[in-house]
């Protein structure tokens, strides 16, 4: 890890900001407590409320302005306090949920753990503009979609964020968005692996095809299963889009 320059350090708390370096990302707390992720590849923001906010590759802004968020009970709960700053991690906890993110330069893991009676569910609302996405049999979808998955990749244009995770999407909700969830039991632990990159020149093709309504030239396209109607899908509650 490098040091910071005892020079740049001052100043940074002398205008209310305190920036923690890992060995592949930047973390800057801002005087209104929020916490600025850079690296080479991508730039997020946590609120203080543990809340991740936004989540960009380039321009590409992945989450929608509902971002992340727990339900129990259809009840929204949240995230809790950012309880420690380690380098390149924020641990957030509350009395029901537990979430440690570690972020790299190519992407973030979360570590998030239900340490409540009840069963949650962790839901991540994409933005519109993610597209597109492909599932681990390779087979590329234009969104929203309803569709159980253990991988995927989201495109935007040329930029990609690959999940590592078995979850549920489905969707339209909102404004259009793509909507992932995962169900945590009493007691268990997930973790989530995010990784940003830029599509290959073979993924590009294949997503300006799934657009445009043509066949992705290499790989079989599946017809998209049945949308979940606003009506059908398991509608979270109304949410403060901030």
């Amino acid at each position: 890890m490098k040091a910071i320059p005892i020079y740049l350090t001052l100043g940074l708390l002398f205008f209310g900001l305190t920036q923690i370096r890992g060995s592949e990302t930047t973390i800057t707390k801002t005087e209104d407590n929020k916490y600025i992720v850079n690296s080479d590849f991508y730039t997020a923001c946590v609120t203080p409320d543990g809340k991740l906010r936004s989540f960009k590759v380039g321009d590409a802004e992945f989450l929608s302005s509902a971002g992340c968020y727990l339900l129990a009970n259809k009840k929204t709960l949240g995230f809790g306090k950012i309880v420690s700053t380690n380098s390149g991690v924020l641990s957030i906890q509350n009395s029901q949920s537990s979430l440690k993110i570690t972020f790299a330069s190519d992407g973030m893991l979360w570590s998030i753990g239900n340490i409540s009676p009840s069963e949650f569910t962790l839901f991540l609302v994409l933005s519109k503009e993610a597209s597109v996405f492909e599932d681990e049999g390779g087979r590329y979808f234009k969104t929203p979609v309803r569709k159980e998955v253990k991988r995927s990749a989201w495109f935007i244009g040329e930029s990609c964020l690959d999940i590592d995770a078995a979850l549920e999407t489905w969707g339209p909700w909102g404004e259009d968005w793509q909507v992932l969830n995962i169900a945590l039991p009493p007691g268990e632990e997930r973790q989530i692996r995010f990784k940003v990159r830029k599509a290959t020149s073979e993924e590009a093709a294949k997503v300006k095809s799934v657009l445009s309504g043509e066949t992705p030239p290499t790989s079989a396209t599946e017809s998209a299963p049945t949308l979940a109607s606003k009506s059908s899908a398991p509608t979270p509650p109304d949410l403060p889009l901030q």
